[in-house]
């Protein structure tokens, strides 16, 4: 049973990680082949995701391979074979659920050092892609809002050089600042660190912000931008919490309480890491208590009751997450889709063993 288990989980693995990553591939293809970024950096892009989205796929995973097995058991009367031979329902779950103690210790590990670090490399690549190929941030006759202040409008994109570029600058009080330009190149200062755009044979538009009546207007042969990105502002200085290690994150709120800061966000990555590490043996509860209670055992039941379930879960999720970021015990917020799984596959399971 184990083997078959374990058969099925790493099928599960392969395809969940092709559909998730299937996701990237158009915008990896567009970053090679239009944007000329090195492919070596693209794979450790890849690689950093991918690494992050196995705290997504493991638990899936480990639910479609409870599903498929306990489905195909049931639907061929062993559940009642074993029962009947004298093996009671617990001693049937008992090597899953020890399976499940393993994966859960192994994601708690992975959430709260491999995975941050994937996160943390794929903003410096983010980053160091910015600084060498700037223009994979923009796509062509689409408004992009990578830029600080800037909303930033391009008609083609040839290289490092930009046609028929339109930019709102976007200021605290009254309308935005509109700068068009026929042409524009990207640049970067002579320390490597700050991006600029050079603008060609264009002209600024601006109301004043004290009376809107009166407009100005110059034009202008050269004009240059100094450009920040909010993603990448904390990149080579301070890290986000995503991205911060186990000891990392707990240094963070220990200094933050003791400045009075309120560290309910912090607190909600923190009982978040660990609610996801631990979602596997909830996941295995409902799976089987699902497939035995409908006597279900094909593989597309069991892949297509795995992501309405996961999505489920979720939503539940990113709704104790918003509940724990606003301060409503974070702690119970992120956990109590895991504990509401648990009573659910408890229940369903007594149930059905004691008919």
């Amino acid at each position: 049973m184990l083997r078959e288990f374990l058969v099925s989980f790493g099928l599960a693995i392969a395809i969940f990680s092709f559909v998730l990553l299937m996701g990237n591939i158009f915008k990896i293809t567009d970053l090679i082949i239009n944007k000329n970024v090195e492919i070596g950096l693209v794979a450790k892009f890849l690689a950093n995701t991918f690494s992050y989205l196995l705290s997504y796929i493991i638990p899936m995973s480990m639910l479609t391979a409870s599903l498929m097995l306990f489905g195909r058991l049931s639907s061929d009367h062993e559940v009642v074979a074993m029962k009947a031979s004298g093996m009671s329902f617990g001693e049937i779950l008992r090597p899953f659920i020890v399976l499940g103690c393993f994966v859960c210790l192994g994601l708690f590990l992975l959430n709260h050092t491999v995975i941050p670090h994937a996160s943390y490399r794929n903003l410096l690549f983010k980053k160091e892609i910015t600084m060498k190929k700037p223009q994979a941030l923009l796509e062509e006759r689409v408004f992009n809002e990578s830029f600080d202040k800037y909303t930033v409008y391009v008609n083609k994109i040839k290289g490092s050089k930009i046609e028929g570029v339109r930019i709102w600058e976007l200021r605290p009080q009254g309308t935005p600042r509109v700068i068009t330009a026929r042409e524009g190149e990207f640049m970067t200062s002579e320390d490597k660190k700050t991006l600029i755009l050079r603008l060609g044979r264009g002209s600024i538009q601006e109301v004043y912000e004290k009376d809107t009546v009166k407009y100005h207007k110059m034009d202008f042969t050269n004009h240059f931008i100094q450009l920040s990105c909010s993603d990448l502002s904390e990149g080579g200085a301070e890290k986000r919490a995503k991205d911060m290690t186990f000891m990392e994150l707990k240094k963070k709120m220990d200094k933050l309480k003791e400045k009075g800061v309120d560290i309910s966000p912090l607190l909600t990555e923190y009982y978040e890491r660990q609610a996801l590490s631990f979602a596997s043996l909830p996941f295995i509860l409902v799976g089987i208590s699902l497939v035995i209670k409908t006597k279900r055992g094909a593989r597309s039941f069991g892949f297509g009751i795995s992501l309405v379930v996961f999505i489920i879960y979720y939503l539940l999720l990113m709704l104790g997450e918003t509940l724990g970021r606003k301060g409503f015990n974070p702690g119970l917020s992120v956990w109590a889709p895991n504990i509401i799984l648990c009573a659910v596959g408890l229940f369903l399971i007594v149930r059905e063993d004691r008919r």
